[in-house]
């Protein structure tokens, strides 16, 4: 280790540390990963921290505190649907009006990753997990009007028995700032007893409400499906969360059918999972499912079955 710096945290580090001839040792085996050299250069208005190796390089750079920013991102999800949030978290940090004129000329904070070989390093901390060289994660937040946008590629993630090929992630609340929208995109998805050619889902979270709308599509079996999801959050008297979610109109086709799904509501509550008509239907074929799914021994959920052909199965 070869240090040239001062400092007691990220936001005050200044100057380089170098690691040479790193070996990383699990209880399986050990991995040597070459050298690695941190670079800060940090005061109160500005701040820069990067990290270069032969698995990734890394780079921050902001004038609002490391810490601020982190904070904001992990608490970001409770300001579009604030019902999640509970007694001990709280919402997004956000700045009175003398700190948001202070900060309005502060610019953005950017976080860009470049994945080199990492596999190697990955499966030290992950045991079979692997990720693709060429993975890259560019983050941009702009503090003074509280917008942000996030794009990750990857050429595939593989851990145990699931694999994803050419992803893609967006999110970004730049078109309306009270919306959140994620967008993902993949080649292929693979995982235990499901298979997915062809998929997109895009998300969008506002006051409390979260849309999903799924696509997926597999030209080589001809199977083509849309599920588009609306839930609303929002806690109960006694402070318990509960979720009502329905159906837009969704289905499931293949090369000569088209499978149409409808219900009335699905309610989830700490007592249990409450389904309102559930179908999916095409032509006089028709399953059913209404009733409730709780502890109680009163409650029941009755499922029908109406002139399926069971060789679809």
């Amino acid at each position: 280790i070869i240090a040239q710096a001062s400092g007691t945290n990220p936001d005050n580090l200044n100057g380089t540390i170098s690691l040479e001839n790193i070996v990383y040792t699990s209880s399986s085996d050990s991995v040597a990963t070459g050298s690695m050299l941190i670079t800060g250069r940090n005061n109160p208005q500005y701040k820069f921290l990067s990290l270069e190796s032969e698995f990734a390089d890394a780079r921050f750079i902001s004038r609002l505190s490391y810490l601020e920013v982190f904070d904001y991102l992990r608490h970001v999800i409770y300001d579009y649907i604030p019902a999640l949030a509970t007694g001990d978290t709280h919402h997004a940090y956000h700045r009175d009006v003398d700190e948001e004129n202070r900060m309005s000329r502060s610019g953005t904070s950017r976080f860009k990753l470049n994945v080199k070989k990492a596999n190697n390093v990955a499966a030290i901390f992950v045991p079979g997990f692997s990720i693709a060289e060429g993975t890259n994660i560019d983050f941009l937040f702009n503090p003074s009007t509280e917008t942000m946008t996030l794009k990750a590629e990857s050429e595939f993630l593989e851990y145990g028995k699931f694999l994803v090929t050419e992803l893609a992630v967006n999110a970004d609340n730049t078109t309306a700032p009270d919306t959140l929208n994620i967008y993902f995109q993949s080649k292929d998805l693979y995982f235990p007893g499901y298979s997915a050619p062809s998929s997109s889902v895009h998300a969008k979270a506002s006051a409390d409400r979260l849309g999903v709308t799924a696509r997926i599509s597999d030209q080589e079996t001809d199977i083509n499906a849309t599920f588009d999801i609306n839930a609303w959050f929002g806690r109960r008297l006694d402070g318990s969360l509960e979720v009502n979610g329905k159906f837009a109109p969704s289905y499931i086709s293949t090369a000569n059918q088209t499978w149409r799904i409808f219900d009335e509501g699905v309610t989830y509550d700490p007592e249990g999972i409450y389904i309102n008509n559930f179908r999916i239907v095409n032509g006089t074929q028709e399953l059913y499912a209404g009733g409730a799914i709780s502890n109680s021994r009163s409650d029941t959920l009755r499922i029908e079955l109406k002139e399926l052909d069971a060789a679809l199965f």
